[in-house]
């Protein structure tokens, strides 16, 4: 599996970076006074937003390929990421966790399709086991890293830039043959 160490690092930093905000920004909110709705709308707004993603992902990436689609979703991830620290609107937030959620989607499927299209038929349930392992690990240290900011300011949205854009490096520099441009089907 050292073969996709690049792939595997790229989704601890991303899926760290993401588990970071989902949990700050709930606490956040709770300490903020933010009514139950605004926490719960805030989640469901993401994950549409990954349902969404997975309609965008297929276009841009059969459009653009794989390494540009990874590099645009998390540019505007990170965007959205910072724009959080900028505007202390709930209605914009909202509209934040979607397009965090559409990025997010279209990343995972570009590293997932890309795992499934390189490896071997006999390795294929190893190679995603090491996928998952690195996604919980990058959930649980996100999830830490929150510990070492008691007051909940944004040093915790530069700590997800920062992970997040990191993140883009293992991949942008992967010396793996990148995956063949999707075949369109209807």
């Amino acid at each position: 599996m050292n073969s996709f160490f690049s792939l595997y690092l790229t989704n601890l930093f991303l899926v760290g970076g993401a588990g970071l905000l989902t949990t700050f920004l709930a606490l956040y909110l709770v300490q903020q006074d933010a009514s139950t709705f605004w926490i719960g709308a805030m989640s469901s707004l993401y994950y549409l937003g990954l349902m969404l993603g997975s309609k965008v992902g297929y276009y841009l990436i059969s459009g653009v390929g794989h390494i540009r689609t990874f590099a645009a979703s998390t540019a505007i991830v990170t965007a959205c990421v910072a724009a959080h620290g900028v505007v202390d609107s709930y209605y914009v937030w909202l509209v934040l966790r979607l397009l965090v959620g559409i990025g997010m989607m279209c990343n995972y499927m570009v590293l997932e399709s890309w795992l499934n299209e390189q490896a071997a038929h006999e390795h294929r349930g190893q190679v995603f086991a090491y996928y998952m392992i690195t996604s919980y690990l990058g959930m649980m240290a996100g999830q830490f890293a929150l510990s070492n900011f008691p007051d909940l300011g944004h040093a915790v949205l530069f700590f997800v830039c920062i992970a997040l854009s990191i993140g883009i490096v293992p991949i942008a520099t992967t010396r793996r043959i990148h995956p063949r441009p999707l075949k369109p089907i209807r």
